[in-house]
């Protein structure tokens, strides 16, 4: 976080961005404890370590060069491809829909629009069915699924937060930050209502305006 955000940023514990619904506000984050981490290399009988094969966008490069870095020193060797966004799209999402998907086994990039619902990440990300997705676990997709099936609001929620809660328990990702920004607004500029879903309409800076 010091390095790529200038300390802007937070850990996060799974796949939930703190405030948005769903997210599990128990968990915790992983520590960074490299003297665990070689034990359960040793446990998994990986003591001589073991290469990785992972694409990268440009945007998250330097987040990925990090990450190569760190899991250097538990010999774990991350073979890093860097390519555009939009290469990275085609090699990932257009892949997936063709028929090709990417046989590495990590893909990294920056979500730069926020979702106020974990839902539209859990789904995009890890479901079996999800464009952006590398995983398929059975466990997860039943999950995931009854959850979106929760009609009632609190219990959407609640199913959410299990599911946050599962993807944390079984790594599913490698849960890196979430960034801050700090911003100063005037309080006479007044914006329209922001939906649910945290999608901003393409409008919405146009209607902008001062009280």
């Amino acid at each position: 976080i010091q390095s790529a955000e200038n300390g802007n940023g937070e850990p996060l514990a799974s796949l939930g961005l703190k405030g948005s619904f769903g997210a599990n506000p128990d968990l915790k984050p992983y520590d960074y404890d490299l003297r665990q981490a070689r034990r359960l290399m040793l446990e998994a009988g990986f003591g001589e370590g073991f290469t990785l094969e992972a694409i990268t966008s440009d945007v998250a490069e330097h987040v990925a060069r990090t990450v190569k870095e760190q899991l250097s020193t538990i010999s774990v060797e991350l073979e890093l491809e860097v390519v555009s966004r939009p290469k990275w799209a085609e090699r990932v999402v257009v892949g997936k829909v063709t028929g090709t998907p990417y046989e590495g086994d990590m893909a990294f990039n920056m979500v730069d629009n926020p979702i106020h619902t974990m839902a539209f990440h859990a789904g995009l990300f890890l479901s079996s069915a999800g464009l952006f997705s590398l995983l398929s676990d059975s466990s997860y997709d039943e999950l995931y699924n009854s959850a979106m099936k929760k009609a009632d609001p609190a219990e959407h929620e609640k199913a959410l937060q299990e599911l946050d809660k599962h993807v944390h328990e079984n790594a599913f990702m490698l849960f890196t930050y979430q960034q801050i920004r700090t911003m100063g607004v005037s309080k006479q500029i007044r914006v329209p209502g922001v939906p649910l879903n945290g999608h901003v309409d393409f409008f919405l800076l146009s209607d902008t305006g001062f009280r």
